[in-house]
This record gives C-alpha cells, sequence and structure tokens, in this order.
C-alpha cells in the first residue's frame, strides 16, 4: 500500500496527524524562577518575549490570582522532551507572573478595594503572600507523536498557534 492511498482514518489511527498532550500544575512561584533563571528553557513562537499587556493588566492578572479567578492555561510545545519549551499561548500570563515576583511589577489599576495597589511580591501582606505562593497555574504541553515529520510538526504547531489566538 503507497502513502498515497491511506485514508484519513489510516493516519489518525497510526498517529500521524495527531499531537499528544500532557496536563500539569505549577505553583506560581517555581514557575517563575523556571522564566527567570531557566529562561532558555522557553522561547516563544515569534521570539518576541516583550509583553503586549500595559502594567493594569498585568496588576489585574496578579489581583485575579489573588483571589483564586480561574486563569486560562498555558500551553507549550515541547521541542525537546523535557528541557525546551516553545510558548504557543500564554505569553504576557507568564510575564506577569515572572516580573511580579521577580519584583519588576509595582501592582496598580486595581479593580477590588483590597489595599493591595502599590504593592510589590515583597511587600504583600504574608497571608496573602504565602495564599499566592500556593496558587496553581495550568500548563498544557502539546508535542507530536513520534512517527510525524519536523517539518509536519511545526506546521501543526503553526495551525495550533493560529487557533488558539483566533480562539
Amino acid at each position: 500500500m503507497s502513502i498515497s492511498n491511506i485514508t484519513p482514518e489510516d493516519k489518525y489511527e497510526f498517529g500521524k496527524l495527531t499531537l499528544i498532550q500532557r496536563h500539569e500544575r505549577i505553583k506560581l512561584p517555581i514557575l517563575a524562577y523556571d522564566i527567570y533563571y531557566v529562561n532558555h528553557n522557553y522561547t516563544t513562537i515569534d521570539s518576541n518575549w516583550s509583553s503586549t499587556w500595559d502594567l493594569i493588566k498585568q496588576s489585574r492578572l496578579i489581583e485575579s490570582l489573588i483571589i483564586n479567578i480561574p486563569v486560562p492555561p498555558i500551553i507549550l510545545y515541547e521541542v525537546s522532551y523535557g528541557k525546551k519549551y516553545k510558548i504557543v499561548d500564554g505569553r504576557e500570563r507568564l510575564k506577569a507572573i515572572a516580573d511580579f515576583y521577580n519584583r519588576r511589577l509595582v501592582l496598580n489599576g486595581l479593580e477590588l478595594n483590597l489595599g493591595l495597589e502599590g504593592q510589590t511580591c515583597n511587600t504583600l501582606p504574608v497571608i496573602i503572600k504565602s495564599a499566592l505562593d500556593l496558587r496553581l497555574l495550568d500548563l498544557t504541553t502539546i508535542f507530536p507523536k513520534k512517527d510525524i515529520s519536523p517539518d509536519k510538526a511545526a506546521r501543526l504547531m503553526e495551525i495550533v498557534a493560529a487557533r488558539l489566538e483566533k480562539g
């Protein structure tokens, strides 16, 4: 049977068109440490690590995490098993969390009157900082099955990124 005679069902069955997903949850301070001190493990799809979010949007994400509002998962593409990842979706969220934990973000423009305006990670009340440190962020890591070519894997990742961007 030639490759051109294989039906879509057969390709799917043999894993030629599928991605594997791994789901995990990570504590915010561990994630921030990984981003800033093991940064070479995380790159963005478009190689741009700068944030498009303003300080208010970043601050409101931290406020959401403090009061435990659900936050969408971060989507990563595993380039090298357990070592290198490309951020497919969630770059701004990761940057805001890492900046806050690394004292580069001062909270401002918050919507709730919790008395946290002007606070940094270092100046948060201990009880709030302790609760924030226990918050978990969902990570979804995707990677193609082993039998897919690097070109097809790259194309699949472009499709994934485009679809996530469009919602």
